[in-house]
């Protein structure tokens, strides 16, 4: 996860902090694979949370980093087994951050009310898909669940998705766009100007 950083050191000449940094990535990585994965569960999968005592918290929440985003984040490989074991968990009634209801389902966040999906997960869940037409199923979703406002908002209710928190949460409608991009083969580029794009 810190390959960012050795990256950077190296293109700064600075081999001491890119060892450091490969050597520290290395022991988080290790530590993560043997600590941080649940004991005597069936099917092991990662942990939310555990303790270094024993302690392991399992759950998937919404925001981002998550566990559902390890793949996008280059933490994994898309096809890892654990990983794909730990996605099918945080989609599921087993999270206690997972809700239905009859206009979506998906997960939510112990910060925002309950039976409240993010936006953010469900675009996660499109982004870390290889089945096309469940990508194609959760951007037709997103597009009507905006409640009519024409972004994404931070989350909204299952039953109702006039129902929100905070009216403009940008970092949804990004992602969302990268989604579209995505599934149309447009580019994620960054633009060429500095502009806010109009609303």
């Amino acid at each position: 996860m810190l390959s960012g950083l050795t990256e950077l050191a190296t293109a700064i000449g600075d081999p001491g902090l890119a060892a450091d940094a490969t050597a520290l990535s290395a022991g988080i990585a290790t530590g993560v694979r043997t600590q941080g994965v649940t004991a005597g569960a069936d099917p092991t999968v990662y942990a939310y949370e555990v303790d270094g005592l024993g302690g392991q918290l399992l759950m998937g929440g919404a925001n981002s980093p998550s566990l559902l985003s390890l793949s996008c984040l280059g933490w994994c490989d898309p096809g890892e087994q654990l990983y794909l074991r730990t996605r099918e968990f945080v989609l599921s009634d087993a999270n206690p951050f997972y809700c239905a209801g009859s206009s979506a389902s998906g997960i939510g966040s112990p910060h925002t009310p309950p039976d409240h999906i993010w936006p953010l997960s469900l675009t996660r869940q499109a982004l870390t898909s290889d089945d096309e037409a469940e990508r194609t199923r959760l951007a037709e979703l997103l597009l009507r669940t905006d409640g009519g406002a024409g972004s994404m908002y931070e989350s909204f209710h299952v039953d109702d998705p006039a129902t929100f928190t905070r009216p403009w949460f940008g970092w949804g409608d990004a992602l969302v766009a990268e989604l579209l991009l995505d599934l149309t083969g447009g580019s994620t580029a960054a633009p060429s100007t500095t502009e806010p794009p109009s609303r």
